[in-house]
């Protein structure tokens, strides 16, 4: 982790910073959480992520089909892709599904997988992506999960309480083994406006 120095880049009339590397200095650590709707607004969303790639140590992306992670990772060279393939939906154009996450190349990165967290069917697909990096010698746990979608509401349900409560189990204790001294209040939840996203993160 570090403080960024780079080139500049041209999106339309608009110049932005793009990060070659990172140099040495204390910094909190950023990561942007985003359903990017499979690039739909691509001009837009390649701006934003350029803007604040200047910045920022992790992007969490859902709703990615395997075109678009391919052109996000040319677009974020200097960070690591992680992709999780899901299948084909009935939503979207009828696209291939799937979550990426990008990690700024130099940060450790360990124990990256995910966990299916309620049935994912072609009208609703997503799982929790869960990853550990290690920054300035402390463990950081990331969870990023395309939260159910139907019945097309945001209200609770039974559906998503369980799938809420299979999420915080397998954060606080994946494995079946305790991490570190975290407490379940301790859990942030967004509601993001096209479907619900939940996102966590705690140190250890």
């Amino acid at each position: 982790m570090g403080c960024p120095s780079g080139s500049r880049s041209t999106i339309g009339n608009r110049v932005v910073e793009r990060p070659r590397r990172f140099e040495s200095c204390p910094h909190r650590l950023k990561i942007i959480f985003l359903n990017i709707w499979h690039g739909h607004v691509w001009d837009k969303l390649q701006e934003f992520i350029l803007g604040e790639a200047v910045t920022t140590d992790a992007f969490c992306f859902t709703e990615v089909g395997p075109e678009l992670q391919t052109k996000l990772a040319n677009l974020l060279p200097d960070y690591r892709p992680f992709y999780d393939e899901l299948i084909r939906t009935d939503y979207l154009d009828g696209g291939i599904d799937g979550q990426g996450i990008f990690v700024k190349s130099g940060i450790n990165v360990e124990n990256n997988g995910k966990q299916y967290v309620y049935k994912v069917t072609k009208k609703d697909c997503g799982v929790l992506q869960t990853m550990e990096i290690v920054i300035n010698s402390r463990r950081v746990l990331i969870g990023s999960i395309h939260g159910k979608a139907q019945p097309g509401h945001k209200l609770d349900t039974k559906a998503r309480i369980a799938q809420s409560k299979k999420t915080i189990d397998l954060i606080i204790f994946p494995g079946s083994r305790p991490r570190g001294n975290i407490k379940k209040t301790e859990i942030r939840f967004l509601n993001a406006k096209i479907l619900p996203i939940m996102y966590l993160c705690h140190l250890v």
